[in-house]
């Protein structure tokens, strides 16, 4: 006669399969995306323009 713990060890790694098979048939959600334009970034305002007094709010400003 089968063992009841037998069956149950089976039945694990067979749910597991069953979980994994059932999101990978989900579609991929679509890709993050932004209104922002690139234009609108301004590196020398993000991480100031060297050694002399970097421009209010850069990040070298907090930094000092």
């Amino acid at each position: 006669m089968l063992d009841g713990r037998a069956y149950r060890a089976a039945f694990l790694p067979a749910f597991l399969v069953l979980f994994v098979v059932a999101f990978s048939l989900e579609n991929r959600p679509a890709p993050a995306s932004t209104t922002l334009a690139p234009e609108a970034f301004s590196a020398t305002r993000t991480f100031g323009s060297g050694p002399a007094t970097p421009p209010l709010n850069s990040l070298l400003e907090l930094g000092r």
